[in-house]
């Protein structure tokens, strides 16, 4: 399931761009961090920006005829800025700035002001009915520079919404069928399959058609989904499977690895760890609520461990990718080596083609908080310059059976991919199947 993707810009400025709209003011872009505090007591404007006591707490309205206030202040300055008096200019340009790092202030307490105003009365605070749903969006979007991925907190903001009159007359600035499509999004994405059936029988009843494929994918998942479960229960009894754990920028996180289903993958992901391969590599490509990449020994999704390892995609007992799940990248078939990735939430069409084994047991979040890159392509400065990737500082095997863990090798130079086609890195080929899906 994917989420239909929201304009790139920050979810409290387009708000805060539509409500100013509504008032005829455009505001002038000059983005600075949302969480500047409010410039100390040399106001350079005197009287011109009211006095404000920061410890009292301002109300949604507030807030938002602060902003248009300014706003409108902004441009009468901006339009009476004289010619030919460089003092004066100066002073103009200051109250400018002034104004717009007083607004930047403001639009960061706007998100939590429009929660509380929700809860008081949504019928009465339309505009904030929209930011709350906006930001509800922007917890699940999975556009390549998503700043959060949270399906979790998503399925909160839904649940609150829901619990509201979203069919009031006359009617509201968010349907309710909108808002059920989000909790079905949320509720599919951490593998909640009983919410997620509610949220569609809340859309079809109010006499909207869904694409067959969602009714389909719900289906496949819920099937799928029993038959892990009881896998895992199985595999709780016995309690021997490997473990590693990655100890990233981020946080540690912790995988159990699918030797039962999965030998030869697992063998060789042993084998790796246990010689520092993965040392100080990076996860080199990020897609929220798609995947986290890592393996590449020259950080682009280029490289390998200088051999290829068998697939394991066609046995009778394959595990399927649902949250966390641990997979081997490859450009087609018997080609993957060291490269793997960490899935945010379910992908049926990774089924079949990669080869799952092993699973988050301890730290989905610290996945979710990995540097969003991608470092596969060349550096695109339209969304400024990128962050630096996320890197495993150590990979450590934490506990293994009593035997002696080695990979099957396919040297590079047999016949590994069976259509005889070029392999390519294994990087893009994870990435190309994935943004299709």
């Amino acid at each position: 399931m994917r989420q239909q993707s929201i304009p790139v810009s920050l979810v409290i400025g387009s708000i805060c761009a539509v409500l100013l709209m509504a008032t005829g003011i455009h505001a002038q872009d000059n983005p600075v961090t949302p969480t500047e505090p409010l410039l100390q007591p040399t106001n350079p404007i005197g009287d011109v920006l009211p006095a404000a006591n920061q410890n009292q707490e301002k109300t949604f309205q507030q807030i938002v005829d602060e902003v248009r206030a300014n706003e409108k202040q902004i441009n009468k300055l901006f339009s009476s800025i004289p010619i030919g008096f460089p003092k004066k200019q100066m002073e103009q340009m200051s109250q400018i700035e002034f104004l717009k790092k007083s607004n930047e202030a403001l639009k960061s307490q706007l998100e939590a002001a429009a929660f509380k105003a929700f809860r008081l009365d949504p019928k009465k605070n339309r505009g904030a009915v929209q930011l709350v749903f906006a930001t509800m969006r922007k917890k699940l979007e999975v556009t390549p520079i998503s700043p959060e991925y949270d399906p979790r907190g998503a399925l909160e903001i839904a649940e609150m919404m829901l619990d509201t009159d979203l069919d009031s007359d006359p009617p509201g600035p968010v349907r309710l069928e909108d808002v059920a499509y989000q909790a079905f999004l949320a509720s599919y994405a951490i593998e909640d399959y009983a919410r997620a059936d509610l949220m569609l029988k809340k859309i079809e009843d109010k006499g909207l058609s869904l694409q067959p494929s969602v009714r389909q994918e719900l289906t496949d998942a819920q099937e799928k989904w029993q038959r892990e479960l009881m896998i895992r229960r199985l595999e709780s009894n016995t309690d021997d499977l490997p473990r590693v754990k990655l100890e990233t920028s981020e946080g540690d996180i912790v995988v159990e690895l699918f030797e039962n289903h999965a030998p030869q993958t697992v063998g060789n992901f042993i084998y790796l760890v246990d010689r520092n391969f993965y040392d100080e590599l990076p996860f080199f490509l990020v897609q929220p609520g798609r995947i986290a990449q890592t393996g590449c020994p020259t950080g682009d999704g280029s490289g390998d461990a200088g051999y290829y390892i068998p697939s394991e995609t066609d046995r009778e007992q394959i595990r399927h990718h649902f949250t966390g799940t641990l997979s081997m990248a490859n450009s087609g078939r018997d080609t993957g080596g060291s490269q793997f990735f960490i899935t945010h939430q379910r992908n049926g069409q990774f089924d079949g083609k990669y080869t799952a084994f092993g699973r988050v047991i301890e730290g989905m979040d610290v996945v979710y908080r990995l540097k969003i890159v991608n470092q596969t392509r060349p550096v695109s400065l339209d969304y400024g310059t990128p962050p630096a990737p996320s890197i495993i500082h150590k990979a450590t095997v934490i506990r293994k059976r009593d035997h002696t863990y080695a990979p099957t090798r396919i040297e590079k130079n047999a016949e590994a991919n069976v259509d005889g086609s070029d392999s390519e890195p294994a990087a893009k080929a994870v990435a190309d199947q994935n943004s299709g899906g």
